[in-house]
Order: C-alpha cells, then sequence, then structure tokens
C-alpha cells in the first residue's frame, strides 16, 4: 500500500453518514459524479465553498480513473464527525501514482487536490486502485 499525507485511517466507517454510487465509464463521468455530490451534499446541508471543494476533488480522482484505469468507478463521501468530508473513488485499475511528466501533459489537478485536502493519498494494488481524500470542515 502506497499513500501521501496520513494513512487510511479516517476511513468511511468512521463517519456519521455515507453516500455511494457507481460510475459508468463515460466522458461524462466526472459532470455526473458533481451533480451526485451536489444532491448528497445537500442533504447533508453542506454548500458554498466546502461543497465546491468536495467537488472539485471527487471530479479530479473520477478524472484520473478514466484516463488511468479500466472496468467500474465507484465514488463514496463521507461525513465526518468533525464536519470534515472524506472523498473516495475507487475502480478496478492499477495503483499507479501519477508521475511528474503525467502532471506535465496532463494539468495540475492532483496538486489542486492536494492543496484543498487535509490528508490525501492512493492505494491499491495491480488489480484496484483508490484515490481518498480527506477536506476539513467548513471554514467561519
Amino acid at each position: 500500500m502506497t499513500t501521501t499525507g496520513h494513512p487510511v485511517t479516517t476511513a468511511l466507517s468512521a463517519c456519521t453518514a455515507t453516500a455511494r454510487t457507481d460510475l459508468a465509464r463515460h466522458p461524462r463521468a466526472a459532470r455526473r459524479a458533481r451533480t451526485w455530490a451536489r444532491a448528497a451534499l445537500c442533504h447533508w446541508q453542506i454548500t458554498g465553498e466546502q461543497a465546491s471543494d468536495v467537488e472539485v476533488v471527487l471530479s479530479e480522482f473520477v478524472t484520473n480513473s478514466l484516463l488511468h484505469a479500466c472496468g467500474g468507478i465507484r465514488a463514496e463521501l463521507g461525513l465526518l464527525s468533525a464536519g470534515g468530508i472524506r472523498v473516495e473513488v475507487h475502480d478496478d485499475g492499477p495503483a499507479a501514482q501519477c508521475t511528474r511528466a503525467d502532471q506535465e501533459d496532463h494539468g495540475r489537478g492532483l496538486q489542486i487536490t492536494t492543496a484543498l485536502a487535509v490528508h490525501s493519498g492512493w492505494d491499491g494494488a495491480a488489480d484496484h486502485s483508490t484515490a481518498w481524500a480527506t477536506l476539513p470542515a467548513a471554514r467561519l
């Protein structure tokens, strides 16, 4: 297992509420994930900048799954007791962390994700991977 930031100790099982959806491998999967997340966050009364940050991170993770993996994509959100949000995207692809060359060719999405998250990382094996991030509670 490889992670960056904080190890996977704030798993979804520690959340007070969770939401999950399976996404089809489709060019609009990231858009569909954002729409789904917006509805889940609204149900939890999470709006504004915190909701926007979750949507950015989720969209980046889903886009990376579309680009670097194959098979199914599952998105999961968890509401942490302290008000933060856990974002996870699971796919059926190998755990291959993006390199500096990937970032030069495709943008800076993972750098933005790292900047928005308190902790973030990825883990997996030859046949699956998970990108995850813990975002802070809403700023007052």
